[in-house]
């Protein structure tokens, strides 16, 4: 039992789920800032898990989380299963400190245009209550955003998604276990980037499938997850049928399109197996699904 709950634990991709959240919840086309994701420095395995670049002279984002942005804005993202200690405050410092000096002359990147922002669920009191034995200071510059001063060598903030105001930032609340009904309901039906909200869809289905199977009975629902995934659940079922096609025969065409129904709720299974739903649960909510 523990490897099987181990084994799903790891299909989960919180960072995909984290890095589609960021793109949908600033709503950034790329014209002025660009997003990159498992940014490597150096020639060393050392990796940013996100680094936004603002490409403006001035800073347009006026939300709590964004307004704190400069230049270069280096993020780190622990999922509800991970630890965040004072170390991984100063490696996230270190990993700025080493983004900042490895640009392609001396300076290019200084250090008054580079940001560091942490994201987690849960408050991280025993980390918080080290960095103010240190003689650093936290302050709450509004509900679940907190602002670290003192002896930092780049601007730091941690964000509590569990702590934010309850209206906003839906996207990051998503990313955790029995995530409020009303959050997951205003991520499912929003209109964003398509390639964003699958990878954010597949994280929080994996984490609240009660929610999901919940939607069986709403079409525009299951319309919406259709569309999302069309290319893996249509892929096999366009050969299908241009096979049907040329036989040139209706017993043909019509062999072929009942057969593809039955590839669409395999395909369908498939995906939700491999983000930790059980067999059962997934043939169950498919069914549902691919007949309303």
């Amino acid at each position: 039992m523990k490897g099987e709950n181990k084994e799903k634990k790891e299909k989960i991709d919180y960072h995909s789920g984290f890095y589609a959240a960021m793109r949908i919840e600033f709503n950034i086309d790329g014209v002025n800032f660009s997003f990159s994701q498992e940014v490597e420095l150096g020639d060393k395995p050392v990796r940013l898990d996100m680094l936004i670049i603002n490409n403006a002279d001035k800073n347009i984002l006026k939300d709590p989380i964004g307004k704190f942005f400069r230049k270069y804005n280096v993020l780190e993202y622990k999922s509800p299963a991970d630890k965040l200690s004072v170390d991984d405050f100063y490696k996230v410092q270190a990993y700025a400190c080493l983004y900042k000096s490895l640009g392609n002359k001396v300076n290019e990147r200084p250090a008054d245009e580079l940001t560091v922002s942490i994201f987690r669920h849960v408050y991280p009191e025993k980390m918080f209550e080290e960095l103010k034995r240190l003689g650093l200071k936290i302050e709450e510059a509004c509900p679940g955003i907190y602002k670290v001063t003192g002896a930092v060598c780049i601007p730091a903030q941690v964000v509590v998604a569990s702590r934010l105001e309850p209206e906003g930032y839906e996207t990051f609340k998503t990313l955790v276990k029995n995530a409020k009904r009303e959050d997951l309901k205003f991520v499912f039906y929003k209109e964003c980037n398509e390639e964003d909200k699958e990878a954010l869809l597949r994280v929080t289905m994996a984490l609240n499938p009660e929610f999901y199977e919940s939607l069986k009975g709403d079409k525009k629902a299951m319309e919406i997850l259709r569309k999302l995934f069309q290319e893996e659940l249509m892929a096999e079922r366009d050969e299908l049928l241009n096979e049907g096609r040329a036989e040139g025969l209706n017993e043909g065409f019509v062999k072929g399109r009942n057969e593809t129904r039955n590839e669409d709720r395999k395909n369908f299974i498939k995906q939700l197996i491999s983000i930790g739903w059980s067999p059962e649960k997934a043939a169950d909510f498919v069914e549902g699904a691919l007949t309303h």
